[in-house]
């Protein structure tokens, strides 16, 4: 059903940050990862571009012409905040692409450089926004134009007044649901601003400091020692986050008692499961073996930082628990996935206090030569996966 009418908007036609602190980034995040697209900043007021709910990105795509020619760049959804600086070419049909997407630092300007193939597919790369809200503020005003509403005034960012009324509300998915692609794909914004969020409802501040007191206080409630778990976010994107393996297996250990295990369990990635939203980020591990279907775990990679913890049910049907990271590899977090595999497969296959140790093939780093694309990423940050 079509809409038509006039919107007087003497200052913005919608803001729903109240309550939530915006932050460009949490303490400790990589300057040079803020155009990536899973180190977007964090707003109660974002948009996502796909049905993996990468909120606060958009979606570039950069398809050939003619060779010589100008390649063809086009932002999804489109708005009118994201300004493209397309310097792509098409080359030669058969070459290899170089195209490059960056955006510059505290500007909403994508730079588009590099050549595509004539006749190639499309490239698509994820972009992460500056001032998220904002851009939803401009996507929206953008809707409301394509559906016959002229809005008058500009778009500005302001606090939510008071006397605010709701116009129109949709609930979003029950966090059991919600759980399945943040566990599942490592969506570090349900993250962020879930510990936000935590924040808000625990002590009226929706901010880091507060949602991460909060998160280390329900911890300590689950005996996992306060000593041993340091958090500046949620996602533990940030060089200042603290754990270690012993308090990640108590929290392990502690969540089967709850009642809402099973939600947390089935959210959990299965190692070998070939479909996206089972297997998630271990849908392409440990294919083949007893692990596979078995190991219910989360993955954690970074510049020289792997882990997996998570549950596994041995041979003999005793359910364990495990976890395992490797921190200041001089080698890539690909390199060091066939230990984690090796050794959750080996305790998949444990048959109780008389199984003898047997050998297993475990391969060996390939050295400290440049990491492929996305070797030190999680896969479905790397689109790999």
């Amino acid at each position: 059903m079509g809409v038509s009418g006039v919107l007087r908007a003497p200052s913005s036609p919608l803001n729903a940050e109240r309550g939530v602190l915006l932050s460009a980034a949490a303490p400790g995040w990589a300057w040079d990862d803020e155009p990536c697209y899973y180190d977007a900043q964090v707003s109660a007021l974002t948009i996502a571009p796909d049905t993996d709910y990468d909120a606060g990105s958009v979606i570039v795509r950069v398809a050939p012409g003619a060779a010589g020619r100008p390649a063809t760049v086009t932002v999804d959804p489109p708005n009118g905040v994201i300004r493209v600086d397309n310097r792509a070419v098409t080359g030669p049909a058969g070459g290899a692409s170089t195209v490059t997407v960056d955006r510059d630092h505290g500007t909403n300007v994508v730079r588009v450089t590099g050549s595509i193939p004539a006749g190639a597919a499309p490239d698509t790369e994820y972009i992460a926004v500056w001032h998220p809200a904002a851009f939803v503020a401009a996507v929206f005003r953008g809707a409301l134009a394509d559906h016959g509403v002229r809005v008058l005034g500009g778009t500005a960012y302001r606090a939510t007044p008071a006397a605010a009324r709701t116009v129109a509300r949709r609930d979003s998915m029950p966090l059991s649901q919600l759980l399945v692609p943040f566990l599942k794909l490592s969506n570090n914004m349900h993250a962020e601003a879930l510990v936000k969020a935590a924040g808000r409802k625990v002590s009226g501040q929706g901010s880091w400091d507060a949602g991460t007191q909060a998160l280390a206080d329900a911890l300590a409630g689950l005996g996992v020692r306060a000593s041993g778990v340091r958090m500046v976010d949620g996602s533990g994107l940030s060089r200042m986050d603290q754990v270690a393996p012993d308090d990640v297996a108590a929290l392990l250990v502690a969540a089967r008692g709850k009642p809402w295990f099973p939600a947390w369990y089935d959210a959990l990635p299965v190692a070998g499961e070939p479909d996206r939203l089972v297997g998630g980020m271990l849908r392409n591990r440990m294919r083949g073996t007893p692990a596979e279907g078995n190991v219910h775990a989360k993955t954690g990679s970074y510049t020289g930082v792997s882990a997996l913890s998570g549950y596994v049910t041995a041979a003999n049907g005793e359910r364990l628990v495990f976890s395992l990271m490797e921190n200041n590899a001089l080698v890539s977090a690909a390199d060091l996935r066939p230990l984690e595999d090796a050794v959750a497969v080996r305790l998949a296959s444990y048959r109780g206090a008389d199984d003898r140790p047997r050998p297993h093939a475990v391969p060996a780093p390939r050295g400290a030569a440049a990491p492929s694309r996305g070797a030190d990423l999680e896969c479905t940050w790397a689109r790999t996966c």
